[in-house]
């Protein structure tokens, strides 16, 4: 079924994009090597090193404008969804801003675009949106049934606080095995957060018996608004 873009979300490090943007692409590539032998009679390949870049483009704005352009060369976690709402699929990376670009001709609304590519800190995953709203306490986010973490897999997880008046904000991802969470367990706490800032972490598996995940929040403070991705790979 086909689905119009209508309402997606951007965040790029303490950025949140979409009020500004017209236009997204995402590309998810993996070198094809040669590894034909003689007894073969058709090429064959192998999978090699995987690749990712987005590129987003809208209109210019000067504050956005300026952490954009202050991030050239930086490593900053990346997050687009397919809409606002709590468990809309996504996307999470970190990315170096690679190419900034500022477009327009006499009379058009000056236009601006950047190129995003995979940096040094894991790969692309495909997750979920886990939280993106702005709060004025303490709490936690929809319970996620994200599944279980084999052998092998990671479960990895982006902040990104985009407005901020207060003290503190502390934000842990949590799982249990029960959609109440009885007895939930922290998995990945991030760096308390005093003001605008991105993170990005991971935790290997195996983790056993826990397939729901949520985000709790400890705030002290006025309001903050900030957005988390989850996603398993």
């Amino acid at each position: 079924m086909a689905t119009a873009m209508l309402n997606a979300r951007i965040w790029y490090h303490d950025q949140a994009l979409s009020t500004q943007l017209n236009a997204v692409a995402l590309d998810y590539s993996a070198e094809e090597l040669d590894a034909t032998v003689l007894t073969d009679t058709t090429r064959t390949r192998a999978g090699g090193i995987k690749d990712a870049q987005a590129a987003i483009a809208g209109f210019w704005n000067s504050p956005e404008d300026k952490a954009l352009f202050d991030a050239i060369g930086l490593n900053k976690p990346l997050l687009i969804a397919e809409g606002p709402t709590v468990g809309n699929v996504a996307y999470g990376m970190v990315a170096i801003d690679g190419q900034w670009s500022l477009k327009g001709e006499h009379g058009d609304l000056l236009g601006f675009e950047i190129t995003l590519n995979s940096g040094n800190n894991g790969p692309l995953v495909r997750g979920q949106l886990a939280f993106a709203s702005q709060i004025s306490s303490s709490g936690n986010g929809t319970a996620l049934n994200l599944g279980l973490v084999g052998a092998g897999q990671r479960v990895y997880s982006g902040l990104h606080v985009t407005q901020f008046d207060g003290t503190s904000l502390d934000v842990v991802i949590q799982s249990d095995g029960l959609e109440a969470f009885p007895s939930s367990l922290n998995r990945i706490t991030f760096t308390q957060a005093t003001g605008l800032t991105s993170q990005w972490s991971s935790l290997a598996g195996p983790i056993a018996n826990d397939f729901w995940w949520r985000v709790n929040y400890t705030f002290v403070g006025t309001n903050v608004t900030f957005a988390v991705f989850i996603g398993v790979l």
